[in-house]
């Protein structure tokens, strides 16, 4: 019972501490990669995102088309765009493309809708190279907004996106059941 006990408190104290970190952002995929291995990618080659995925944009006319995803934000409109996964976010990042499509506009601000974290700029001169970030906890909406150089909008182009989602609740509870199954397992067999 002690061991449990431990453990629980030891699993909580990290658990304040991971919560606790700052954002990480990464300027190259293979970093993503090294702390985000096999992550879920969304290559816009249909108007079908993957399972959980969502977006909402105030720019009317932002759309899907050719293998990118295509959107405005900024100006005079003040254009903003929410990215959302239903089970949440551990990691997020993207190819972007912002110097192509309509020439050089503002900085692509990213937020973290559910904290209000801002994490950090796009540079408006970027095209077609990665950016990415991770926080210390979960979260489910990043906001793509006006950054620096205000009121000046800017044509992105999101090549692709790759992330890290939390694993479904299902796959939660399997897990859970493992674990709660290996220690019944172990409880017994040192009672013995």
């Amino acid at each position: 019972m002690r061991k449990i006990i431990t453990l629980l408190a030891i699993g909580i104290v990290l658990s304040f501490t991971i919560s606790s970190q700052a954002a990480t952002i990464y300027n190259s995929y293979g970093a993503f990669l090294s702390a985000w291995p096999n992550p879920t990618v969304e290559n816009f080659e249909d108007p079908i995102l993957q399972p959980g995925l969502s977006v909402i944009s105030t720019y009317p006319s932002a759309v899907i088309e050719n293998g990118v995803y295509k959107d405005r934000v900024g100006g005079t409109e003040n254009y903003t765009t929410i990215w959302t996964q239903s089970s949440g976010f551990r990691s997020f990042g993207g190819w972007w493309d912002l110097a192509f499509p309509g020439g050089q506009g503002t900085n692509l601000l990213i937020t973290v809708v559910d904290t209000g974290e801002v994490i950090g700029e796009i540079p408006r001169t970027y095209a077609g190279e990665f950016w990415g970030f991770s926080t210390g906890y979960v979260f489910n909406q990043v906001l793509i907004s006006e950054g620096t150089y205000p009121a000046i909008q800017e044509t992105y182009w999101a090549v692709d996106l790759a992330y890290s989602a939390v694993p479904e609740p299902a796959t939660m509870f399997l897990l859970g059941s493992g674990l709660v199954g290996i220690g019944v397992y172990v409880r017994r067999k040192c009672k013995k």
